[in-house]
């Protein structure tokens, strides 16, 4: 992966398309993300470029967002500036390409999920001062014509909802998942065994 971009240029123009009012821009060389609709939320696909790294923000309004919560937040899940917080890694050892921004009642603003399952994907979160907006950076080393797709949820459900179904798409695309595990029809007796020893 190459140097990841200056904070300040983070907010740059890039090739842009809008999915249920998030704006989803790639900030570095390479074909423009294209939306592809479909029962549960828009999803984007992003085509690997010529460039190493392959950089897309997701933003939406600040509005009334109170907190943003992704896999490995803990209870930090207040709202930052963009400069203040850092690049993490996410991928299949450590936490995953998911997050949240939610409302005072808590209802999804933005909430989003990437199908990058075991490959490592940086991700940095924060909201910009000057643009008044919360931003959403993603950076992936993507081979030419290797395609990532990111689902975003249709806001106005709870942020539960939203990431319960985020949870239920990358569920699918798993390799080998066809079908949900079946759970048994009741419960099964209890077996007790009992051993005698002789003394």
């Amino acid at each position: 992966m190459i140097p990841l971009p200056d904070p300040r240029r983070l907010w740059n123009d890039g090739s842009a398309v809008e999915v249920h009012g998030t704006v989803v821009t790639r900030l570095a060389p390479g074909p423009g993300p294209v939306v592809a609709k479909d029962s549960e939320g828009g999803v984007v696909e992003l085509a690997g470029g010529m460039s190493e790294t392959t950089l897309v923000r997701l933003d939406v309004p600040l509005g009334g967002a109170v907190g943003y919560w992704h896999p490995a937040c803990g209870w930090d899940r207040h709202l930052a500036a963009d400069w203040m917080t850092g690049w993490r890694a996410v991928g299949l050892a450590d936490s995953a390409p998911l997050g949240c921004l939610y409302d005072a009642d808590g209802d999804a603003l933005l909430a989003f999920a990437t199908d990058r399952l075991v490959a490592t994907t940086h991700v940095k979160h924060g909201v910009g001062e000057r643009t008044g907006r919360f931003g959403v950076w993603l950076a992936m080393d993507l081979e030419p014509g290797e395609i990532c797709r990111i689902r975003i949820a249709e806001p106005g459900f709870s942020h539960a909802d939203a990431l319960r179904g985020l949870a239920r798409w990358r569920a699918g695309s798993l390799p080998g998942r066809h079908c949900p595990c079946r759970t048994p029809a009741g419960p099964r007796p209890t077996r007790r065994g009992t051993r005698t020893t002789k003394r």
